[in-house]
């Protein structure tokens, strides 16, 4: 995956109910892609979706203060079209990614957790402070930065760990 990857014309970032860390990746990653001219099509979803439920209003102000409008985004569920329709699947954490390959098998390969480059979980701040919402936002932040850097520019250190 390192390098312009034209392989990879979309991605499904995925998270526990798809209010927090999956919309806050998920408009990362659009703007990354925006201002370098990439075309990508990015998606969010929930393995446990509160279906239809908004951002919590800490999550929206917070991206708004970082210049991002995600006060229309509302949570969807994950199903095995929405994820077979997407070149790369990233989830929070290893369970995330446990779970998505137990149930769907043939996408082994393409699931990755977002803080892979940096072996690391991004933990779940729902319900938590607003602090624990911006460091999660600043954990996240970093992970799309790897990701960033290994399909547009030069790729992190080490690459992903294997699909299990």
């Amino acid at each position: 995956m390192r390098g312009a990857s034209p392989a990879i014309r979309s991605v499904l970032v995925v998270c526990m109910g798809n209010l927090c860390r999956s919309p806050m990746a998920a408009a990362l990653i659009v703007k990354r892609a925006h201002e370098r001219s990439h075309r990508l099509r990015v998606t969010s979803a929930g393995i446990a979706a509160s279906v239809g439920q908004p951002s919590p209003t800490t999550v929206v102000a917070l991206m708004e203060r970082r210049g991002f409008d995600i006060s229309r985004h509302r949570a969807q569920q994950l199903t095995a079209a929405l994820a077979r329709r997407h070149d790369l699947m990233l989830v929070m954490d290893e369970t995330q990614q446990a779970f998505v390959e137990l149930h769907w098998p043939d996408l082994k390969g393409k699931v990755h957790r977002l803080g892979a480059w940096r072996d690391e979980d991004v933990a779940d701040p729902y319900g938590l402070t607003e602090q624990c919402y911006a460091d999660c936002l600043g954990r996240i932040e970093a992970c799309v930065a790897d990701w960033e850097r290994a399909w547009w520019g030069a790729g992190p250190p080490a690459p992903p760990e294997p699909s299990r």
